[in-house]
């Protein structure tokens, strides 16, 4: 278990989940989000927060990594994470600060 705090928190919002029971508890698998909504301190974080975020702790998950083959697997993960950062302040320049309201269903959706 990593006891590390990344310093940002993501809400990734989807349309597809599912519920895998396994022998040590319960595991979530999620579909590709729709929205992705990156979090610090109470607002939303700059890419270079969320990139500092990812960099602090890859190290500390390859150490979890059995093998090569987990370790590419990772690596895959880190670049598909890469994809849902945010934009450059920069770019978001003309866009006004918005707020997402974001519903949780108990009973999920598991198309």
């Amino acid at each position: 278990m990593l006891e590390h705090n990344p310093g940002v928190t993501l809400v990734w919002i989807t349309r597809r989940w599912n519920v895998v029971h396994e022998l040590n508890g319960d595991l979530f698998e999620i579909g590709t989000p729709t929205k992705a909504l990156w979090y610090k301190e109470g607002r939303a974080a700059s890419r270079s927060e969320v990139e500092a975020a990812i960099d602090n702790g890859f190290p500390l998950l390859r150490q979890y990594a059995k093998s090569k083959k987990d370790l590419a697997e990772l690596e895959n993960q880190r670049i598909a994470a890469m994809k849902l950062l945010p934009k450059e302040r920069k770019e978001m320049a003309n866009v006004h600060d918005q707020m997402d309201i974001v519903l949780i269903s108990t009973k999920g959706n598991r198309g």
